[in-house]
């Protein structure tokens, strides 16, 4: 499965420095293994991380069944409400172009919306960027965190997927989104930003 969040990165055998021969004389700590960072630590996302590629399906899914709706309503209304029946006509051949052309819309927005979307997190801030036309950059400080919820729709269950909310004081927004996470992820998320307030709360 393909994972959000992949901190840590292989490197090949030849890359990796041979540790310092004992001498005599000297002191243990000049040949001291590498400090390992704690499983905290590792859960620091420094750089920007994308969603689950799966998010897009999801997208376009529920673009689909919105557009479907909302145009299965408007005719039904229309075809009560027009008696004239060359207007029932026009109206019927407009829905029949507008129909696949937002359906078109939705699925190439699903796609550049995934490619413009990404999150980060560190010691101090959550940081969320998203926008096809107009970019929008959020950014939370650890210490305004109240609580963070994990929301599954029908949808995102059965597609493994998960929508991190996280809500915040005294900014702006009074909570941030990120959408389109592995479920595991979520939850890993979720209980790092909760220990990194308690850490900063003690």
């Amino acid at each position: 499965m393909e994972s959000a969040i992949n901190p840590i990165e292989e490197t090949s055998d030849s890359s990796l420095q041979a540790l310092p021969e004992p001498v005599e004389g000297r002191s243990d700590e000049s040949c001291a293994l590498p400090e390992i960072p704690a499983p905290a630590a590792i859960w620091n996302v420094s750089k920007e991380t994308r969603l689950e590629r799966r998010v897009v399906n999801l997208w376009r899914l529920t673009s689909l069944l919105n557009v479907t709706v909302a145009f299965a309503v408007i005719t039904v209304i229309g075809v009560t409400a027009m008696s004239d029946s060359g207007f029932l006509r026009i109206g019927l051949i407009g829905a029949a172009v507008l129909y696949p052309l937002t359906l078109g819309i939705g699925y190439w927005h699903a796609g550049h919306l995934f490619t413009s979307w990404s999150y980060r997190l560190d010691d101090r801030i959550l940081a969320t960027q998203r926008g096809v036309v107009f970019r929008v950059n959020q950014y939370v400080p650890l210490p305004r965190l109240q609580h963070v919820d994990i929301h599954r729709g029908p949808l995102e269950r059965s597609m493994g997927l998960a929508t991190l909310i996280v809500y915040t004081a005294g900014t702006q927004y009074a909570s941030i989104v990120i959408p389109g996470l592995a479920a595991q992820t979520a939850v890993q998320l979720r209980d790092r930003l909760v220990e990194l307030g308690v850490n900063r709360d003690a």
